[in-house]
């Protein structure tokens, strides 16, 4: 009886082995999982490659926005002049503006000008409202940029029905929606 247990016990283990092997050798032709892409960082803003979003949001009154239009010698002298950690940020941003297609570059050059126009008061705001976007956490600050640059390339009517939406209030809190509202008189083009 001892001997039949344990050939019955053999028997069992010997089964369990042959499934187990069958399992793994499935599990070994398998396919592995794809694998995830690697995270690239983009540029400050993301590319300029999407015709559904306007460019990048910079901030007007930066350093680099006044080199715009200037030639490339005016640029480098200018450039010249600064501290070299500036000197890679500036290049960077002209670089960015540079590669803009020509639709994408008029809309930096217009909110250089609404900017400009604003008043002193205005301007304090603007710059308020641009210091507490950066200060939302990543995701929001990328959410609300996003909505900014949308909004950037849609006609006017467009812009006042999604930001009336219940789905703009919905994905946006009352804070970030003033950010919205706030930034949009510079970064948002007039009348599309």
């Amino acid at each position: 009886m001892s001997r039949l247990l344990q050939i019955g016990g053999l028997l069992i283990a010997a089964a369990s082995a042959a499934v187990c092997d069958n399992q793994a050798a499935k599990a070994v032709k398998a396919p592995p999982p794809p694998k995830p892409a690697p995270a690239r960082s983009a540029p400050r803003g993301g590319g300029a490659g999407n015709p559904k979003m306007g460019p990048a949001l910079v901030n007007p009154a930066a350093p680099a926005v006044r080199l715009y239009q200037a030639s490339p010698q005016d640029r480098d002298r200018v450039i010249e002049k600064m501290p070299p950690g500036q000197q890679v940020r500036i290049r960077k941003q002209l670089e960015y503006y540079d590669n803009l297609p020509p639709g994408q570059k008029a809309i930096m050059l217009q909110r250089v000008q609404r900017f400009d126009a604003l008043t002193p008061e205005k301007r304090r705001g603007f710059a308020q409202q641009l210091r507490t976007m950066n200060e939302l956490p990543q995701d929001r600050r990328q959410a609300v940029a996003r909505a900014l640059r949308r909004l950037g390339v849609m006609p006017e009517a467009q812009r006042v029905i999604v930001l009336n939406s219940d789905a703009f209030k919905n994905e946006f809190s009352p804070e970030e929606q003033k950010i919205i509202s706030g930034l949009s008189e510079v970064m948002v083009p007039d009348g599309q």
